[in-house]
C-alpha cells in the first residue's frame, strides 16, 4: 500500500490551536488518516502506470497489425477477380 506522510499529532495540534477540543482534534486527524489511507489505496505510481500503459498500446499495436494484414488479403482477394473480368 501506498503510504502518505500524514502527522496526526500536529494536524491535531493545529486544530486545537484554533480553538478545537482535544477530543475533536484528535478524533478529526484520525478521521482525516484514515481517509487519505483509503485514498493512498487507489494511487498508483507513474512507473507503474506507464509500464501498465506501454502493454496496453503494444498490444493494440500488433491487433492493428493483424487487422492491417486481414484487410490487406480482403482486398486482394477481392480485386483480383474483378480485374481478371475487366480484362
Amino acid at each position: 500500500m501506498t503510504r502518505l506522510g500524514f502527522d496526526t499529532l500536529r494536524y491535531s495540534q493545529r486544530l486545537k490551536a484554533t480553538g478545537m477540543s482535544e477530543q475533536q482534534a484528535v478524533a478529526q486527524a484520525e478521521a482525516m488518516a484514515e481517509a487519505l489511507g483509503d485514498l493512498a489505496e487507489a494511487l498508483v505510481t507513474k512507473e507503474f502506470f506507464h509500464a501498465v500503459l506501454d502493454k496496453e498500446l503494444g498490444e493494440l499495436r500488433s491487433t492493428l497489425r493483424l487487422h492491417s494484414w486481414i484487410l490487406g488479403v480482403l482486398v486482394v482477394t477481392n480485386l483480383i477477380p474483378l480485374l481478371k473480368g475487366a480484362g
